[in-house]
């Protein structure tokens, strides 16, 4: 199913869907060329489509990072020209960060960014650099999905589009194991509200998960999840017993408590562990 790419996050979202991730995302020690080919389809295009973009050098600058630590960059001053010199500097970093895929400079890029928006508001940064970061992130999931999600709320249609394409993109990526996949969608559902995008949680859940780990799911979405994912996953769970959302019980607990119930009745298969942990 595709959702028409509109969410809405929360401004509090970043501190919250970084702890809640900790557990799931994977080590920054992997390289991002070996979760490169890990990954299916789209990401592993997103990779070669940024290359084959690559500005031809024009012009070269010194990119000043947080850290104080300064890294060569490249870029187009004609496709630039628009940009302030510091805007100019940090869409270079960004198409650096692309081209060495540096997820740790990466980082830097994207607090830098925040950095900015927190002090002089989110016009602040031109809505082609937001954008240039949002394909950045996309190259790095589900590692980067803190930052990723930091977009989702952007007064920028399109940068709201090519962030939802990422996150819709990975919410299907068929080399994350469903218990990593539950770990990402119950984070999100602390903050997603948006009935399209909570369309492609449910379909995640219900087409990319082993029955134990679906009921688990669900019930840790009814315990923390926002008041549209819940009531979202409430319509899903009712789809699973083949019942009436009105059917369902009013107090959570008895819902979860039914969910173990059909669990019982529903055990995963003896091949199920061996496919959803890394589905080919």
């Amino acid at each position: 199913m595709k959702a028409s790419k509109r969410l809405i996050a929360s401004v509090a979202l970043p501190a919250v869907l970084a702890a809640a991730y900790m557990a799931v995302s994977r080590s920054e020690g992997d390289s991002p060329a070996a979760q490169s080919e890990k990954s299916s389809g789209p990401r592993g295009d997103t990779r070669r489509i940024a290359e084959a973009r690559a500005p031809a050098a024009k012009d070269a600058s010194r990119i000043e990072t947080n850290g104080g630590a300064r890294e060569s960059a490249e870029f187009d001053d004609e496709e630039y020209a628009d940009l302030s010199p510091e805007m100019q500097r940090l869409m270079a970093a960004l198409q650096q960060c692309l081209d060495d895929e540096d997820r740790k400079s990466l980082s830097r890029a994207c607090g830098q960014i925040a950095k900015i928006q927190r002090e002089r508001g989110r016009e602040a940064i031109p809505a082609s650099v937001r954008a240039k970061a949002v394909e950045a992130i996309g190259l790095f999931l589900p590692d980067s999905l803190a930052e990723l999600v930091d977009f989702l709320d952007d007064p920028d249609p399109e940068v709201v589009d090519a962030a939802f394409d990422q996150l819709d993109t990975l919410l299907n990526d068929t080399t994350v194991g469903d218990n990593e996949l539950s770990g990402m969608l119950v984070a999100l559902s602390k903050v997603i509200t948006n009935e399209d995008s909570l369309d492609s949680m449910a379909m995640a859940i219900d087409s990319n998960m082993r029955n134990s780990v679906k009921v688990r799911t669900y019930c840790q979405i009814l315990d923390t999840g926002t008041k549209a994912a819940v009531a979202h996953m409430k319509e899903a769970i009712a789809d699973l017993m083949e019942v009436e959302v009105s059917e369902l019980p009013a107090n959570t607990k008895s819902i979860k408590n039914q969910l173990r119930e059909w669990l019982e009745e529903n055990p995963d298969g003896e091949d199920d562990a061996d496919f959803y942990k890394r589905i080919d």
